[in-house]
């Protein structure tokens, strides 16, 4: 079976690489091919029969699948809104999302609709407050990390601002090209903002009807390497290794503003741990 993905560096897609990497797909049965999309392209391939899965974004699918006809979300991959606001350095204060306007904000085609949703919620009218919310030439390609692309950007002053998942986050605050305006992680952002959205693997529903046993398989899977990124180790199979570095850490109020956190820990029912 074929899972798209944006890339293989997100730590929201970790649990389906590392189900890949350490052999528990196989172990479950299943022969699991790890392929690379843009963020919207996987969904795409889901629904041109490309692909067996789509991983991202959970509202992506609505884009190709109205109203959820012929499409169905598995499992949650990581929970919470997963993306960030980064701002230039010396442009803004933690939680100043006013500052924006005037800016031009990176961001990508589907994170873009929860970052505009926020924006409208906190007040802010684009085409008032001239604020300009769009993607990256040079990170439209198959296996470029759109927030590590959006870091550099940042970092060579072709935008102002990014909304992008932790890693690019990170890596823009680690250059010294910015700092971090909105985590909803940990509440910044208007009443609800950690809830928009969260990232999720989905699967048709004609899918489900001739394949239930092997998605069920997948999906397992995906729960097992959610449990060796909490644990190291791996309770279904006996499988057992060294926890990835870094896959604990979180933000909190000493780092605020300074560093991200790329991982806060997963849930083998689906997601990251409060």
């Amino acid at each position: 079976m074929r899972i798209a993905v944006p890339d293989f560096v997100s730590s929201t897609f970790f649990p389906l690489i590392a189900a890949k990497a350490l052999g528990i797909f196989e172990e479950e049965g299943e022969d699991v091919e790890i392929v690379l999309s843009n963020a919207l392209g996987a969904v795409k391939s889901l629904r041109d029969g490309a692909v067996d899965f789509s991983a991202g974004p959970a509202h992506a699918p609505m884009m190709f699948f109205p109203e959820w006809r012929g499409v169905k979300l598995v499992a949650a991959v990581s929970q919470r809104t997963p993306w960030m606001l980064v701002m230039k350095a010396g442009l803004a204060k933690r939680g100043e999302i006013a500052a924006v306007k005037g800016r031009r904000i990176a961001a990508n085609a589907g994170p873009d609709l929860v970052f505009k949703h926020l924006l409208r919620e906190a007040g802010i009218d684009m085409e008032r407050d001239r604020v300009e919310v769009g993607p990256l030439r040079e990170a439209d390609q198959p296996g470029i990390s759109f927030g590590v692309a959006a870091a550099k950007a940042l970092a060579e002053g072709k935008v102002d601002g990014i909304w992008a998942n932790v890693l690019g986050c990170e890596v823009a605050v680690h250059l010294g090209a910015g700092s971090v305006i909105v985590d909803t992680r940990i509440g910044d952002g208007p009443p609800g903002a950690r809830n928009y959205s969260f990232i999720a693997v989905v699967t048709t529903e004609s899918n489900i009807e001739t394949e239930s046993e092997r998605i069920e398989a997948v999906n397992q899977g995906r729960s097992s390497g959610a449990v060796y990124l909490t644990t190291g180790s791996i309770a279904s199979n006996g499988a057992s290794g060294e926890v990835i570095s870094g896959a604990r850490s979180r933000p909190d109020e000493q780092d605020r503003g300074t560093r991200c956190g790329v991982l806060s820990g997963f849930h083998p029912d689906g997601g990251h741990r409060d």
